[in-house]
């Protein structure tokens, strides 16, 4: 029981040091999960893996429901082009240094190569949104651009884990019925129990998501994948009740969501910390950052002319969508603990890097919003 409070303690501590110094929570999270295994010798919390796994999938119902249709249609080719650079030229940089150079087998690469292409659009959307760029025509495309990021890497993982089998066929049939159906009763179950004090709608929503976990094993898709188009297809019916999507959202974002990041730094074991991890962390480190800040800003200087240095930073996120393929690599056998810990190490290392960079290069941030004021941009 110990070991229960002081988890959650940690999480509730690492919340209140992300509002007080402006740092990530997802990252302090990770930190104070590690801490807690490594350090503070915590009890084996078994609870905590079920709630993680909750997490993981809310936030990927989430990631899905952030995924807007409309603007993905607008800007489309765009998006679409910046999305390409920005996710496949650090998986060519990473595939080619781990499996050529480093001498990985195959899947591992293929893995690595995938974790680090990714971009966290959970941390993205409200960093364009608290720099007031969504208002504009490029925060909208970049929006847009970091979506694609998530649906490639998501169609990436699906045909790593699972390929390209017969019962992939069932799983493309399941989707459209399932985006006719799910919506319609649960339209028929908002309406119904409207503003009622058991929560129906919630309850609802929470048993979609672990109902994924079982349909996930009789498919072969990882639930995780369910989960976000499960978010897509819910993304309309949320829109229009807003109460519930806020009480969805904080329970989600405030509990097992944590969780999950703080589970997922609980599974680090510095004891794997040896010079061969250490060296992989920060080749990969080096080549991620260096790929995806390259392949961001070569696309939209040439495709948006301006915001090529500042997406190139901001596109680095990765925490979110890293740590669920780093999860998944583990926990499916392909990458080893030490590759696992050094997967998590780049995927925090490059996070911070990012913020601390945006913090130190205001210039085109300050111009981008001159351009705004005077508009320039976005009209």
């Amino acid at each position: 029981m110990d070991g229960v409070v002081s988890a959650v303690a940690l999480v509730l501590f690492a919340g209140i040091l992300a509002l007080e110094f402006g740092i990530s929570t997802a990252i302090l999270e990770l930190i104070f999960g590690a801490t807690a295994s490594n350090l503070l010798s915590l009890e084996n919390i078994a609870w905590m893996g079920v709630l993680a796994n909750i997490g993981t999938l809310g936030i990927m119902f989430f990631a899905g429901f952030e995924t807007d249709l409309k603007i993905l249609a607008k800007n489309h080719r765009k998006s679409i082009l910046i999305a390409l650079g920005s996710y496949v030229t650090p998986f060519i940089f990473t595939f080619f240094v781990v499996y050529y150079i480093l001498g990985f087998q195959y899947n591992p690469s293929i893995l690595l190569a995938i974790g680090m292409s990714t971009t966290s659009l959970a941390i993205v959307y409200p960093y364009l949104e608290s720099q007031g760029f969504l208002k504009m025509e490029i925060g909208q495309t970049l929006l847009g651009s970091a979506m694609l990021v998530d649906l490639l890497s998501m169609l990436s993982v699906s045909i790593l884990f699972t390929g390209i089998r017969g019962d992939i066929i069932v799983f493309l049939i399941a989707v459209p019925v399932s985006a006719i159906i799910l919506p319609k009763i649960g339209l028929w179950i908002f309406k119904r129990y409207e503003k009622n004090r058991a929560e129906v709608e919630l309850r609802f929503i929470l048993l979609l998501l672990v109902a994924l976990a079982l349909v996930s094993e009789y498919s072969g898709v990882h639930s995780t994948i369910f989960a976000y188009i499960m978010g897509v297809i819910f993304s309309s019916i949320l829109t229009n009740h807003e109460e519930v999507e806020k009480k969805l959202r904080g329970l989600i974002y405030g509990f097992f969501g944590p969780l999950f990041f703080f589970n997922s730094g609980y599974l680090i074991d510095l004891k794997e910390l040896d010079f061969e991890t250490i060296q992989l962390l920060a080749i990969l480190t080096v080549v991620a950052f260096t790929g995806k800040y390259i392949g961001t800003r070569i696309a939209v200087k040439k495709i948006l002319g301006r915001g090529s240095r500042l997406s190139g930073l901001f596109f680095n996120f990765r925490l979110t969508f890293g740590i669920i393929i780093a999860l998944l690599g583990y926990q499916e056998g392909i990458i080893s603990k030490s590759v696992y810990t050094a997967m998590l190490g780049v995927v925090l290392l490059t996070s911070i890097i990012s913020s601390i960079f945006l913090k130190v290069t205001p210039t085109e941030t300050i111009y981008l919003k001159r351009r705004k004021k005077r508009g320039k941009i976005g009209r």
